[in-house]
């Protein structure tokens, strides 16, 4: 897999440096235009899913206590 890019989302993708011979230079080229799946971008999700810190923990079920993008 090499150096495909996740890069269908807007948060980003994965960095990569430059190939170090030509085998990885075909391999990175050969990456380009690689798509997701959805349910494997919903499985990455739910992987790196992380808990708000405090006190947005709590409040993620209460909409009108919740601080614009904490939730």
């Amino acid at each position: 897999m090499g150096g495909a890019s996740i890069s269908q989302r807007q948060e980003g993708g994965v960095k990569w440096r430059g190939p170090r011979n030509e085998a990885q230079l075909v391999e990175n080229i050969g990456a380009v235009g690689w798509r997701l799946a959805d349910e494997h971008i919903a499985a990455l999700d739910a992987a790196s899913a992380t808990m708000p810190p405090y006190p947005f923990w709590h409040q993620r079920n209460f909409p009108m206590l919740a601080a614009e993008g904490a939730a």
